[in-house]
């Protein structure tokens, strides 16, 4: 049932609602009829919890409390209506006046108290005026309005956008006054979905640059304060006419590639007409950016885990980072390991295995160990249906000397040399080795891919529920048909702000490097991001000096702090001060049946 105080609040709620805590969690009966008072109860009804869209607020003239019959009627509405209040509790009913007395509030609050379950009191600001706080600005949530649902397609889709609502209940005299424009605001899900929760779509949680809105239509749009896309639809050919009643107005909107977008953020569209005086402004941006080949190797790699949360937390995690650094540098060096190398890379000691046990509520460094080994086959089983190690075979013909090797599909009882044809007979006891992916090794280890995902992992995991995605190694071209290009490791939108990150191994090969700190700050003064990013897995390549790195680099942030602009946030990230980075997980990364089976044992023994 709809009552009559809700259907007065009908499309009375603005753009942006505010959640007042000193207002919210208390049903409001304000008691009289002066102006002000009227005033605090339009207020009041503005400022109530976001999770509600019943009334939380009444308006009464001191008679209503004389009348026992209307009492007990608001005794049974407030028991029917009213939610609001703290915990557990009891729902909560504040009087409010600024024409009557304390004294007078509390004799109407004891007149209704046994008519009602709810707890009915008389706060000390029962004269206070109904409005926001300023830390209450900060939380103000979009008020609830009409809102549907479409299905688009990936390249153009071409939507009607409807009228708003209320103007459906305008008088017919009054029809002109439905006349004029709108704006639609949209919530855009991401087709490439990076979230790490499987019932969680992210959105398109646009940055405050106005040239994004290219990326997604031609009509008047600006993202808005929460991220959204808003949209001014057209009627016709022609803005901001006077539109006929019943006139349709339309939008176009498409939804770019990440390539795409970000393009549109990083370059310089805009072009100032000759004669107009800002042309000769200094021009910010690139003409072109493009994924570089250590970019597109890195997207492939992340491609064969399927996302990048998953790649982040096995590939990058402290053990299989060992195993390939323990991969030979040179990329024709076969990257072959045995089971039992594998087995030696793990920690076996026992200070590691009881700090695993206490980490992951296991009992002793024993079963630590066993979770240890079952993981170690958990985890490599998987990376060989993903193609990132292969299991394979090998044997050193008798008769020619060839170093032969086959898959484990390829293998048979009777296998041939590959030069000679000299046949051998698989052994029945045959000893499997695990050849690291060519690509994998070259993409990771040789062109320093690991660093810029684990800090892409890591960027995602702390973004949590907020949306993110991201643009691998990027090649910036500052001029037209101009072989000279800058190069930034990553741009990426975390939580709707710009990300441009440089990634390094260590903090001194970044200080190190011939004019790396004057060509940083060049680069971001160009791309203006909201966040500069320098990355480190370590402070120093050998793990000696660090004090001197650190305070290095200190100096070396309050240079670059100097020189980029001030609306741009500095933010330094070094792995090794990331709580877990070198710890590794029991599992190994990717756990299966054999820990899960172990898990099973664990808490029936419990």
């Amino acid at each position: 049932m709809t009552t009559v105080s809700q259907l007065a609040m009908a499309h009375g709620d603005g753009g942006c609602q505010v959640q007042a805590s000193d207002w919210a969690h208390a049903f409001r009966i304000f008691v009289g009829t002066s102006p002000m008072e009227r005033i605090n109860f339009w207020n009041c009804r503005n400022l109530r919890p976001g999770w509600s869209q019943a009334t939380n607020a009444l308006i009464l003239d001191e008679s209503f409390f004389s009348d026992s019959s209307l009492l007990k009627q608001l005794g049974n509405y407030l028991n029917k209506n009213n939610f609001l209040g703290h915990g557990n509790g009891p729902h909560q009913v504040a009087l409010h006046s600024i024409e009557h007395t304390r004294e007078e509030l509390c004799r109407f609050a004891e007149s209704l108290k046994s008519l009602t379950w709810n707890s009915v009191s008389v706060p000390s600001t029962f004269d206070s005026v109904a409005l926001p706080e300023s830390r209450d600005l900060d939380h103000a949530f979009q008020a609830v309005s009409t809102a549907s649902s479409l299905k688009l397609t990936e390249n153009f889709t071409h939507l009607r956008a409807e009228e708003p609502p209320h103007t459906a209940f305008l008088d017919p005299q009054l029809k002109s006054y439905g006349r004029g424009q709108w704006i639609v605001e949209l919530v855009i899900e991401r087709h490439n979905n990076l979230s790490k929760y499987s019932n969680v779509v992210d959105v398109w949680e646009l940055p405050a640059r106005n040239k994004v809105a290219r990326a997604f239509t031609k009509d008047l749009a600006r993202p808005t304060r929460h991220g959204r896309l808003a949209i001014m639809p057209s009627s016709t050919d022609t803005l901001l006419r006077s539109r006929a009643a019943g006139s349709p107005s339309y939008y176009d909107l498409l939804l770019p590639s990440d390539e795409e977008f970000f393009r549109h953020l990083a370059l310089n569209f805009h072009r100032y007409p000759d004669e107009d005086v800002r042309s000769s402004l200094p021009k910010h941006g690139y003409v072109d950016i493009a994924v570089s080949d250590k970019g597109q190797n890195l997207r492939g790699v992340i491609a064969m885990f399927g996302q990048l949360s998953v790649a982040h937390e096995v590939i990058a995690n402290a053990y299989w980072r060992k195993v390939l650094d323990a991969a030979p540098e040179r990329s024709a060096a076969p990257r072959i390991f045995s089971i039992d190398k594998l087995r030696s890379l793990a920690v076996d000691d026992r200070d590691s295995l009881v700090k695993i046990a206490g980490n992951n509520g296991l009992k002793d460094a024993k079963e630590a160990r066993k979770f240890l080994q079952d993981g170690l086959l958990d985890t490599l089983e998987n990376l060989i249906r993903a193609k990132v190690f292969f299991q394979i075979f090998g044997w050193r013909c008798g008769y020619c000397g060839h170093a032969n090797s086959k898959l484990f599909d390829d293998m048979r009882i009777k296998n041939e040399c590959a030069i000679c044809s000299t046949t051998f007979h698989a052994p029945i006891d045959i000893e499997w080795a695990y050849e690291l992916n060519a690509f994998v090794h070259r993409s990771l280890k040789l062109n320093g891919g690991l660093p810029v995902m684990w800090t892409l992992g890591h960027l995602l995991d702390r973004s949590s529920s907020r949306s993110f995605w991201f643009l691998p190694e990027v090649d910036l071209f500052p001029e037209v048909d101009s072989l000279e290009k800058n190069e930034i490791d990553s741009l990426c939108i975390e939580g709707g702000k710009f990300y441009a990150v440089e990634v390094k191994r260590s903090v001194t090969t970044f200080l190190n490097a011939p004019g790396g700190i004057e060509k940083f700050c060049m680069i971001i003064s160009r791309l203006r991001p909201d966040v500069a990013m320098l990355s480190f897995e370590r402070y120093t390549n050998d793990g000696v000096d660090g004090m001197l790195a650190k305070q290095r680099l200190a100096d070396a942030v309050a240079v670059i702090r100097e020189r980029i602009a001030p609306w741009t946030q500095l933010e330094i990230l070094v792995a090794e001060d990331v709580g877990g980075f070198d710890d590794v997980p029991y599992d190994l990364g990717w756990g299966g049946s054999r820990v899960r089976s172990l898990d099973i044992k664990r808490s029936m023994a419990l």
